[in-house]
């Protein structure tokens, strides 16, 4: 697996019939000054002619505590791409199968995303462990955690940790010869198999990610949140969320996949797709993008911008998230895209039943319209289910290709600093988990 290097930038584009994709994420403008890798990963891809297509985004944590969040992005990323192609390859297994049964099996695999990715940290850290620096200077990042650890615990609880991570070498000597599949996620701190005092808890924390994905397929779009970052559809030419920030993600703080309760955190639903309200475009950008606009309305004028110029994307993007770097948040930028070049054959669509309470059904079903909304009342549908724990799969292949330079935002791209809390933060879950 490659990771980035400075100054760092990835992008790719597939053009394949109905739906075509495209992503790129960009190093910040504040992190190319202080040396610090690029934290944002996403991919995206348009499958089977452009029937399917899938997008996603992954934004590690900045500060010292999560030193390997650069790797952290790349493994939610490489989670959510084998989620998508497990939900896939089984729905295909099932032949044709109803709105209804793509949703059960949507909560199936959407919930194995924490599980799939502590797997993945997992294997990661027992083929590279954290070494404790010596005579060599050491991870950049480990020794960065070690000096701000030491500020905040003192000595001894630094000595204490010195010795945690020792221990954990030998650990990762002892299961390199297994196979990364046999290793399984990475334990939780109240797993009894896992020696606590021996080892610490430091180890998910050091790969702590959010991670967005959307699976848009000929009927329904099926969708991933944890943490923050936007999911934006484009419907009528008018930018809207597809899903809501989480609540919980306020200034610097957000939900990542580090945490311990990441599996009650974890949101996930299936939305049809009706024939007249299709989106155009579905966009998912990392939480550097809306932040460096002023107000709300800002970032969806630009959503829409984007989405008109997507036959040209890969060309004008690379430059437009440069610029917005540089003059907005200042941190990692990530926007990763589908849009439709041609309205499928019209069906007929079957009616749907919408439940008399959104809150009690965690598999629910949403129409796929510009401002979802409740049938009854207009009010919004909260769409979060509750997940379980499984799956194994530490694969972590990607393409990355790179893009060329289209310059400075063209005129009608306003970017400004964000005024409110987070803005070009390096922000993590550190102070609020």
């Amino acid at each position: 697996m490659g990771f980035f290097k400075q100054p760092a930038q990835k992008v790719a584009g597939h053009r394949l019939g109905f739906w075509q994709a495209a992503h790129l994420s960009i190093q910040g403008d504040k992190h190319v000054r202080d040396g610090s890798p690029c934290q944002d990963e996403s991919d995206s891809r348009a499958l089977e002619d452009g029937a399917w297509a899938y997008v996603v985004v992954a934004d590690g944590h900045g500060s010292d505590r999560h030193f390997r969040s650069d790797r952290g992005s790349a493994l939610a990323v490489a989670a959510m791409r084998d989620t998508f192609h497990a939900f896939r390859n089984r729905a295909r297994d099932l032949g044709e199968p109803g709105i209804d049964e793509l949703a059960q099996l949507w909560e199936i695999e959407a919930g194995e995303v924490v599980a799939r990715w502590r797997a993945k940290v997992h294997a990661d850290l027992v083929t590279r462990p954290a070494q404790v620096p010596g005579k060599t200077e050491g991870e950049r990042g480990l020794v960065r955690y070690l000096d701000d650890f030491a500020k905040r615990n003192g000595y001894a609880q630094l000595e204490m940790l010195f010795w945690q991570l020792r221990r954990f070498e030998e650990y990762a000597r002892g299961a390199i010869s297994k196979e990364a599949a046999l290793l399984g996620p990475l334990p939780y701190f109240n797993d009894p198999a896992w020696d606590q005092a021996k080892f610490g808890g430091w180890q998910a924390k050091a790969y702590g990610t959010t991670v967005l994905g959307v699976l848009i397929g000929p009927d329904s779009l099926h969708w991933v949140q944890l943490g923050d970052g936007a999911m934006v559809q484009i419907v009528g030419g008018e930018a809207t969320y597809l899903v809501p920030p989480p609540p919980e993600a306020l200034g610097n703080l957000t939900p990542s996949l580090c945490d311990e309760d990441a599996q009650q955190e974890l949101r996930y639903g299936t939305s049809l797709i009706r024939n007249g309200k299709i989106p155009s475009a579905v966009l998912l950008t990392t939480d550097g993008v809306p932040n460096s606009f002023a107000e709300i309305g800002g970032f969806f004028a630009f959503c829409q911008e984007l989405a008109k110029a997507a036959p040209d994307l890969t060309q004008r993007l690379p430059g437009w998230l440069r610029e917005m770097s540089r003059k907005g948040s200042g941190d990692d930028v990530s926007v990763a895209m589908a849009w439709l070049t041609e309205l499928p054959a019209k069906r007929h669509d079957p009616p749907v039943e919408v439940p008399s309470d959104p809150h009690e059904n965690t598999g629910e079903i949403v129409e796929a319209t510009a401002e979802p909304v409740d049938e009854r009342g207009g009010e919004e549908l909260d769409i979060q289910c509750q997940a379980t724990q499984g799956g194994r799969d530490p694969g972590t292949g990607r393409q990355v290709v790179e893009g060329d330079d289209a310059g400075p935002l063209e005129p009608g791209h306003p970017v400004e600093a964000a005024d409110g809390p987070g803005k070009g933060s390096d922000r993590g879950v550190e102070d609020g988990r």
